[in-house]
């Protein structure tokens, strides 16, 4: 229908597939095949515009991948059915060792019927062994234990004798430890006499030096001898001695000093080797001091020793007992089995013991049969 210049269509279409009528079935002008002709082109992207040609690549590998796993699972058929021979002959060596345990199985059921003796019976006899296999189990763990104790004990009693032997051997510092404790008691008296000595001496020698230093003045209480010898020989001046009172020259002074501050260096000098041997004296004494605190440990160790010794053998005494409760144990458990001998040496216990092996072997070849 034609409206103001234009055609319109109108109604039901033939078809909803506008795009292939597009390209197959109208020939007009602006048919996208017919103006590629035209052109030149290639048609196959125009030709293959209506395919869906992703639906058809995923079909194409979906139908792969299910070829892809027929022919894994014909290869493994073909590898069950080369096995097959194997297979075959396996189940024949099987069939052939079942049959042979039913027969071991029918022999041993008949020999255990032969025995007439009950399972209780049966039972009783191998806990008893059983129990003193236990009991003689026991028995070794505590001579083992004994045995244990007693390598200790010998080990303690060298370690004592090597303590011991030490000990004898600090003893006698503990002598030379007092012989210089009383030799630092004197030499430290000596010192201390030295300092007084010393410091009186020097104390004169100093009050002598300033007194011939001030010209000899007149002491308090003495009378002045002036003269002129005096006056032309200051040295031949008589002074009174302010200790004895005598008179002197002060040469006289002059040359007692002399012998004073020889005599105060003497005494230093010995003072000062006194110091000297007084640190010599301190330093061995507290290297014995550390002998004596080793030797404190070594006592403290001794005890120690002492102590478990005690302990240890106190302990044997006790495995010793445990020990001989137990070889009683063994003793009656002994006893009690001679009575079961007949019913052990008829191997019951061993035939019952075999009949379930081969009850258990015979029930794994039956699911090994099945498989």
């Amino acid at each position: 229908m034609r409206h103001g210049g234009e055609v319109q269509a109108e109604g039901d279409s033939y078809t909803d597939a506008t795009e292939t009528v597009d390209c197959f079935a109208s020939l007009l002008e602006a048919n996208p095949a017919r103006q590629a002709v035209e052109r030149g082109e290639d048609l196959r992207d125009v030709l293959m515009r209506p395919v869906d040609t992703d639906a058809i690549e995923e079909r194409i590998r979906s139908i792969e991948q299910e070829r892809h796993k027929t022919r894994e699972r014909l290869d493994e058929i073909e590898r069950e059915r080369d096995q097959l021979p194997q297979l075959e002959t396996r189940r024949s060596e099987l069939q052939e060792e079942l049959a042979d345990l039913d027969d071991e199985l029918e022999a041993v059921r008949s020999t255990v019927d032969e025995y007439e003796a009950d399972a209780d019976a049966a039972e009783t006899a191998q806990e008893a062994i059983d129990e003193l296999d236990e009991t003689r189990h026991r028995l070794r763990s505590v001579h083992y234990d004994i045995d244990t104790q007693e390598a200790s004990i010998e080990a303690l009693r060298e370690e004592r004798a090597e303590v011991e032997a030490e000990l004898a051997e600090l003893t006698t510092q503990d002598e030379k430890l007092e012989q210089i404790e009383q030799e630092l008691t004197r030499l430290q008296e000596r010192v201390r006499a030295y300092d007084d000595v010393v410091g009186d001496l020097s104390a004169v020698v100093e009050f002598t030096g300033d007194f011939l230093d001030d010209g000899c003045p007149d002491l308090p209480g003495t009378e002045s001898n002036d003269d002129v010898t005096a006056e032309l020989d200051p040295g031949s001046k008589p002074v009174e001695c302010w200790t004895c009172g005598s008179e002197v020259t002060t040469s006289d002074i002059r040359d007692r000093l002399s012998e004073f501050e020889t005599l105060v260096s003497e005494k230093r000098s010995k003072r000062a080797e006194t110091r000297d041997r007084l640190e010599g004296l301190r330093d061995r004494r507290d290297e014995l001091r550390s002998v004596t605190d080793r030797q404190e440990r070594l006592e403290s160790r001794l005890q120690d020793i002492d102590a478990e010794l005690d302990r240890r053998e106190g302990r044997i005494e006790e495995l010793e007992a445990d020990a001989e409760d137990v070889r009683e144990e063994v003793s009656m458990l002994e006893t009690h089995i001679e009575k079961t001998e007949e019913l052990r040496e008829s191997d019951l216990l061993d035939q019952y013991q075999r009949l379930s092996e081969l009850e258990y072997e015979r029930g794994r070849l039956e699911r090994e049969l099945s498989d």
